[in-house]
C-alpha cells in the first residue's frame, strides 16, 4: 500500500514561497478552479455509471496541492486562543462537523465501517468511541527549527 509522506520541509518551503510570490488572492482562486475541476471529473465520471475514474483521481491531487498550501499558511497563524496554530481551529470544526453530520448518518442504516468493538449498540444507544475523537495538533505541517516560513 501507498501512503501520502508527511510534508517535507522542502515542500513547505515550496509552498510558502509561492505564497508570497502570488498571494493569496492567486491561491484561494486556483483551489476555487481545482474543485470546480473536481466536481466536473466526478459528474463526468458518475454519467459513465462508474464511481472513480482517472480524472477524479487527477482533480483530488490538484485540489489536496492546494489545499495542503492553504493548511500550511494556516499553521503560520496563531490560533484563535494563542495556544498554537490557526489550523487547529479548522480541525476543531472538522471534528465537530463530523459528529454533528457523518456520525447520524451512520446512525440511521448506513453501514458502520470502522473497527468499533460496539457495532451492536451504535444505533440504540449511539457509539462510546464517539467521544474519544482526538483532535490532532498539525503534526503533518509542523516546521523544524530554522525553517524559512
Amino acid at each position: 500500500m501507498i501512503t501520502e509522506p508527511l510534508l517535507d520541509t522542502k515542500t513547505l518551503q515550496i509552498y510558502e514561497a509561492l505564497w508570497k510570490e502570488k498571494g493569496a488572492d492567486y491561491i484561494m482562486e486556483r483551489l476555487i478552479e481545482e474543485m470546480a475541476g473536481l466536481t466536473s471529473a466526478i459528474i463526468g465520471t458518475r454519467h459513465n455509471h462508474v464511481t472513480f475514474s482517472y480524472a477524479v483521481f487527477e482533480g483530488m491531487a490538484n485540489v489536496e496541492i492546494y489545499m495542503d498550501i492553504l493548511r500550511a499558511r494556516l499553521c503560520t497563524l496563531p490560533q484563535s486562543d494563542g495556544t498554537g496554530c490557526l489550523y487547529n481551529d479548522a480541525l476543531k470544526i472538522k471534528a465537530r462537523l463530523f459528529q454533528e453530520e457523518i456520525i447520524p448518518i451512520l446512525k440511521n442504516g448506513y453501514p458502520i465501517i470502522n473497527n468499533c468493538p460496539y457495532r451492536k449498540q451504535e444505533r440504540d444507544m449511539g457509539c462510546p468511541c464517539e467521544d474519544n475523537v482526538e483532535i490532532q495538533p498539525c503534526e503533518k505541517l509542523k516546521r523544524l527549527p530554522g525553517d524559512v516560513m
